[in-house]
This record gives structure tokens, sequence and C-alpha cells, in this order.
């Protein structure tokens, strides 16, 4: 691979993280970029599946104390359940409660918003709404996380950035992390 990312040494990928050709040229290229502004980052996601999805969710039910209000989303991840007489995922509930409670997190697969829901920055409720699957299932998106200050010195980064086969980025302050997403290496014209 002409980028290699494992090469950083100020954009750090951690070693539990998944790489793909998409979002390997945009981590490498940002080194430069967190390099000129002297500090040290860590890509801490990259590629997951559906399971890895739902094990971000149980988890993050556990840290807010939520997980033995909704015990099927710890079941298995295909188990549809009866709520307010609608068949949902067993896990549909609990997820719909952290983004209720603004937790911001895709489904592992396109699901209903079953709680009120707004979204960060908006007056409109997406209660009802069918919220995609997460693009890290596709290989184009990944976090950077923030330091114990939260995600201000890398998000300063990332607005200076001029890097082509980025795409966009948005900031996950309750996960303390920058999700970036990234254009497929196909829709790039020059690959060097």
């Amino acid at each position: 691979m002409p980028f290699d990312p494992l090469q950083n040494k100020f954009l750090i990928v951690k070693p539990s993280v998944v790489l793909t050709r998409h979002i390997s040229r945009v981590i490498y290229e940002l080194d430069g970029y967190f390099a000129a502004a002297g500090l040290e980052a860590y890509v801490t996601s990259g590629l997951r599946d559906a399971n890895s999805q739902l094990r971000i969710i149980r988890n993050a039910l556990t840290k807010h104390h939520l997980a033995d209000a909704y015990p099927e989303v710890f079941e298995d991840i295909n188990k549809k359940i009866l709520w307010e007489g609608k068949e949902v995922y067993g896990w549909q509930p609990g997820w719909s409660k952290l983004l209720n409670i603004g937790y911001v997190v895709n489904p592992p697969f396109p699901a209903e918003v079953l709680m009120n829901y707004y979204r960060p920055g908006s007056t409109v409720n997406s209660k009802g709404n069918i919220i995609q699957a997460s693009p890290h299932y596709r290989g184009t998106a990944f976090d950077i996380g923030g330091g114990s200050n939260g995600v201000s010195d890398e998000l300063a980064v990332i607005e200076k950035a001029k890097v082509r086969g980025l795409k966009s980025y948005l900031v996950e302050r309750t996960n303390n992390a920058i999700h970036v997403d990234c254009f497929t290496i196909e829709s790039y014209t020059e690959l060097t």
C-alpha cells in the first residue's frame, strides 16, 4: 500500500483498528497536519461490522446505567420482540434510549427510532425515522479519539486539513471522538 498509516508518528492507528484502502490514505495524509500542530492523536476505530456496533451500544447502556432496563440488547442481534405493539429488534429500544438521552450512535442495521430524539443542533423530533447502519461497515469511516480536554484540539486540526478523500466529519462529544467520513477510492480520479 503506497499510503501506510501504520507509519504515522502523530495520528497513530491503535492496534485494534481495522484499516481499509478507503480510509488509509486519509489517515496517512492527516498525519502531517497533526505533526504541524504538534498534537499526538489516535485513530480508535475503522471498519466495523454489525456485532461490533451492537457491542458499542451495549457498552454505552452499561456506562449510562441503563443495561438492566433493556436486557434484550444483550441477546442475539437478530432477535425480534414486541415493543408497543410493533415487532422490532431486541436491541432497538435500548439503542433508541441512548439517542433519547443524547448519546449518538448508529444502529447495527437500519432501524426506526422508537423514542423522542433530537439530533444535536436540531429542533426536529426524529422519532419514527429510520436511521441507517454505520458507514464504518462500508470501510469509509474512522474515528479519532479526543484527549483529556475533549476533542477541541483534534477538531482544530481537522478543520484546517485539506486532504483529498476526506468527505466530512462529525463531532461526537459524548463519545469523545471525531467521526470522519471518506470518499471511496473509486471516486478519486488520481490515486497518487
